[in-house]
């Protein structure tokens, strides 16, 4: 299955394109969420969201270690590189790492199945280092949710 990880496609969807800072938009959608009809008994959502805790240990937002249906992960992701670091500005263009400790931002850089979202800031002492990326996820309920509301949900 491919990564159905990429920029988001603005122009098919009516969007202008980037973010605030002149930046396309990225996404990461399950494959198995990118194909109708979903089957929400078979279909395992795996993209996972962590944070860092006050002591600077990763946790879990959206997901946990082992997607499955029983424990669900989120089945997208959407986000900006944000003003700083990485991304690419409106033609396609990569932009450069101008950090060197800023490991969470060159995770989500890299990520197609696990990204990290936490506040911004520009010290390069906290742990994972200086972070401006934005991310927001889908959360399997709310898509279900919607699905059904619409007919679009077996």
């Amino acid at each position: 299955m491919a990564a159905c990880t990429g920029f988001l496609p603005w122009l098919a969807l009516g969007l202008e394109p980037g973010d605030a800072w002149g930046k396309l938009l990225r996404y990461s959608v399950t494959p198995e969420y990118t194909r109708a009809p979903i089957q929400s008994v078979q279909a395992v959502a795996t993209k996972t969201v962590q944070t860092r805790d006050a002591g600077g240990q990763l946790r879990y937002l959206a997901g946990n270690p082992a997607c499955g249906l029983a424990l669900p992960c989120a089945p997208a992701v959407l986000f900006s590189n944000g003003k700083n670091n990485f991304g690419a500005d409106l033609l396609g263009a990569p932009q450069a790492n101008a950090a060197a400790g800023n490991l969470d931002e060159q995770a989500n850089d890299a990520a197609a199945l696990h990204f990290i979202s936490r506040p911004a800031g520009d010290d390069p002492a906290l742990a994972g280092g200086e972070f401006d990326d934005l991310l927001t996820w889908l959360p399997l309920p709310l898509l279900y949710q919607r699905m059904r509301s619409a007919g679009s949900l077996p």
